[in-house]
C-alpha cells in the first residue's frame, strides 16, 4: 500500500451528497504570471515557469474532466496532496488508483463538514509590487447550503483589500519551495494576521 493511501482510508460513508464540494472557476486572473515573474529570476526562468505552470493548469484540467470531476474540491486538494507525500516519501508517483481513492475518501470526508457548506467566491483584481501581494476584490458572496448540496442563503460580503507580505520557504526535509503569505492583520476573510 502506498504513503498516499496509509494517509487516508476510505471511511465507508457513501450515501454523502458531495454538491456542497462544486466550485465556480474565476477565470484567468493572470495569477500564474505573476507568480512567474516574482519567483523566476531572469526572462527566460519567468517564461518556464508561467509555461510549467500552464502546462500543469492544463493537465489537472483534462484529467479531472475526462473523470467528470471538474470544480469539485476533493479533486483540487488530492492533485495537490498526492505530489506532496509523494515529495516528502521520496517515493514514485501514485497510482490512478490511488489517487481514486484519496480523492473519493476526501470527497466523502469533506462532504461531511459542515464548514464546506459555506463557500464564498470572489473576484476581483491583484498586484504584486516587490513582497507585497495586494487583492482587491470587486464581487464576494458567501453561499450556505445544507449537506444535500441545495442553497440556503446566499448574501453579499463587505469588499475588503488586503495587502499580504510574501515570501518562499524552503522545506529542506522535502527538497521542495513553498510560497507563504501573511496578512499585516486579521481579516474578515478569515486570515490570522501577524
Amino acid at each position: 500500500m502506498s504513503p498516499l493511501w496509509e494517509l487516508l482510508k476510505d471511511s465507508g460513508a457513501k450515501d454523502v451528497r458531495v454538491d456542497v464540494l462544486k466550485f465556480t472557476p474565476a477565470g484567468d486572473f493572470g495569477v500564474t504570471k505573476a507568480l512567474a515573474d516574482a519567483l523566476g529570476g531572469t526572462s527566460e526562468e519567468r517564461a518556464g515557469l508561467a509555461q510549467a505552470f500552464a502546462q500543469l493548469k492544463q493537465g489537472y484540467e483534462a484529467e479531472v474532466a475526462r473523470e467528470g470531476k471538474s470544480n469539485n474540491l476533493a479533486a483540487a486538494m488530492a492533485f495537490f496532496i498526492a505530489p506532496n507525500v509523494m515529495a516528502y516519501h521520496q517515493t514514485d508517483m501514485s497510482s490512478d488508483a490511488d489517487m481514486t481513492k484519496l480523492m473519493n475518501s476526501l470527497q466523502q470526508a469533506m462532504a461531511q463538514v459542515p464548514a464546506f457548506a459555506r463557500t464564498i467566491e470572489e473576484s476581483g483584481s491583484y498586484s504584486i509590487n516587490g513582497d507585497t501581494l495586494t487583492i482587491t476584490p470587486q464581487t464576494s458572496k458567501t453561499t450556505l447550503r445544507n449537506l444535500n448540496g441545495v442553497v440556503q442563503e446566499t448574501h453579499a460580503n463587505p469588499l475588503e483589500r488586503v495587502a499580504y507580505n510574501w515570501t518562499t520557504h524552503f522545506f529542506e526535509g522535502i527538497g521542495e519551495t513553498n510560497l507563504v503569505l501573511q496578512p499585516p492583520a486579521a481579516t474578515s476573510r478569515g486570515d490570522t494576521g501577524k
